[in-house]
């Protein structure tokens, strides 16, 4: 906590240069995802594009980039902070008293009002194109929540309440959909460049099938229209393997993606964890309130439910994770460190009342994210950046 404090304390001097390059790491980062697509749809190998190998476009005739981290899931986690970071500025950027507790990254220029626009974009279209659905709905509650409090501030107003109301609407729809809608057409683009039979339409359809969790089935709608320009990739990417001499007919025959749409085997396999897991934690008052010890939860799982197959299977939701290995007690002391946190954010961000709100925000998305993954020790650093940012 004394650590805290005095980050606190002097993130004024030190706070600058980091949400400086924060947002450069964030666009550099995200630049080199759409890299890494870009060579994987020109057949690199993944030595080269350094993806992970459930990230190329063999798994859903796109690919869905991991940056330089293991999954794509903790680069999407990561884009989080710059996103919500970039997002202040746009937002809040243009106000005095705004820019005098927090001075703009950006230069004041054209180029500098362009990336203040243009940043956030782009990023948001990154994690999109990420395809991690944990992360991304994590952002859609995180801005949710910051255009309900939008929303309340402008009501408090005595004038133009109508005008700002309309104006916010559209600039969050921006926000959230502009780089929806780019993101699902390079992905369309992608796949219909790519190795696969699939094309433009079977590649949206995917992207959105797997977004909504199957409920969105696109292809259902654009079926013959898909079939045939599938037949007729197929024979033109046929007609090339036939007239390139040098290439292995039996290992360049071009094939469907793995999946097609929503996994739903992903989602059912993360439930029954869950369920497996209540259902052991709640055998015994020992385990209750002490749980089963840190480390413990796959190897007691296994033991107990030998189907799992292996006893390196995690819970994929670390807050039954905490409480299925340090029972009720450390599920206490979790949240009251919490608690004791946001306090201490709160004393020390009276000044910056309006950054402090994005702070929280983010707090909350990655809050958000943890019903999705477990594992926190190995992905702590993206959790204290909202300590350093905000």
């Amino acid at each position: 906590m004394t650590i805290l404090k005095n980050i606190s304390q002097y993130k004024n001097q030190i706070g600058k240069n980091i949400k400086k390059n924060l947002l450069i790491a964030g666009a550099s980062i995200s630049v080199f995802c759409w890299f890494q697509s870009i060579l994987d749809i020109a057949g690199a190998p993944r030595e080269i594009t350094f993806l992970c190998e459930g990230c190329t476009s063999t798994i859903f005739g796109f690919p869905h980039p991991n940056g330089l981290a293991i999954e794509p899931q903790f680069m999407a986690n990561l884009l989080l902070a710059p996103i919500f970071l970039s997002l202040f500025y746009l937002f809040e950027g243009s106000k005095k008293q705004d820019q005098k507790l927090n001075p703009s990254p950006y230069p004041e220029s054209k180029v500098g009002r362009a990336l203040c626009y243009g940043l956030p974009l782009f990023l948001i279209a990154t994690l999109y194109l990420t395809l991690s659905r944990g992360a991304i709905f994590s952002f859609w509650g995180g801005i949710f929540i910051l255009f309900i409090y939008k929303t309340v501030e402008i009501l408090k107003q005595k004038a133009y309440i109508l005008k700002d109301l309309i104006r916010q609407s559209l600039l969050f729809s921006a926000v959230v959909f502009l780089p929806l809608f780019f993101t699902l057409s390079a992905q369309g683009v992608f796949t219909e460049l790519g190795p696969t039979t699939h094309t433009f339409l079977d590649g949206v359809s995917t992207s959105i099938n797997q977004l909504s969790l199957g409920r969105i089935d696109l292809a259902k709608i654009f079926h013959k229209n898909s079939e045939n320009n599938r037949i007729n990739k197929a024979s033109e990417l046929n007609e090339q393997l036939s007239s390139d001499p040098k290439r292995n007919p039996a290992s360049s025959v071009p094939k469907n993606p793995q999946f097609t749409g929503y996994i739903a085997e992903s989602t059912e396999i993360r439930l029954n964890l869950n369920h497996l897991a209540l259902s052991s934690w709640q055998t015994s008052f020992s385990r209750l309130f002490d749980g089963v010890g840190l480390g413990a939860a796959g190897p007691t799982l296994y033991k107990e439910f030998p189907e799992l197959g292996s006893p390196k299977e995690i819970i994929q939701n670390e807050y039954l994770a905490i409480l299925y290995e340090q029972g009720i007690c450390g599920a206490v002391v979790l949240l009251l460190s919490a608690v004791l946190l946001v306090l201490i954010y709160k004393q020390y961000n009276k000044k910056h009342e309006k950054s402090a709100i994005y702070g929280r925000v983010l707090i909350l998305a990655f809050a958000l994210t943890l019903c999705f993954f477990s594992g926190l020790p190995n992905a702590l650093h993206i959790y204290l950046l909202p300590i350093l940012f905000f």
